[in-house]
């Protein structure tokens, strides 16, 4: 007995074919929509008021056009916060293993009569931005200090040369 056509339809893989699930096709389509969104999003960011602010707020722009969810949102600020923890952790540690340095470091007989090394600038964690959660760095409290002497005194220009004596050798 033949198989009919339709029988095989209801059943793709008697032909062959391969279905893949459709969650990746919408991923595909998510991740399409959110670029286009973030674009969106960047252009209208830069629109400014009369005033030179930004005239769209970024929380209504994300919102609006990048179709994120509250949920989405909430977990993306959990994200940045840790983030901006780990910075704070790693700009403590960084800053203990100096001093330990300096502390272990060697002295100079006669004293130090360095002229001190500029560690400064401030650490910046967060931004202006409504979505950065605020400035974790501070004021900038570095340097700044000119640590050398006085400029140094312009070459003086070389004394010009006698006049070779006129009447020749043998004087």
């Amino acid at each position: 007995m033949a198989t009919n056509i339709l029988d095989k339809v209801a059943n793709p893989e008697e032909m062959g074919i391969e279905y893949n699930e459709e969650n990746v096709f919408a991923l595909a389509k998510k991740r399409s929509a959110i670029t286009e969104g973030a674009n969106t999003v960047s252009t209208l960011l830069g629109l400014q008021g009369p005033d030179g602010k930004p005239y769209f707020a970024l929380d209504f722009l994300v919102k609006e056009f990048l179709g994120l969810s509250d949920q989405d949102i909430e977990t993306n600020q959990k994200y940045k916060e840790a983030e901006i923890l780990k910075q704070i952790q790693l700009a403590k540690l960084m800053k203990k293993q100096q001093a330990d340095a300096a502390a272990n470091a060697p002295q100079q007989p006669g004293g130090d009569m360095g002229g001190g090394m500029d560690m400064g600038g401030g650490m910046n964690f967060g931004g202006g931005d409504v979505m950065s959660g605020g400035e974790f760095g501070g004021p900038d409290m570095g340097g700044g200090m000119d640590m050398g002497g006085a400029e140094a005194p312009a070459p003086e220009a070389p004394a010009p040369e006698a006049p070779a004596p006129e009447g020749g050798e043998g004087m």
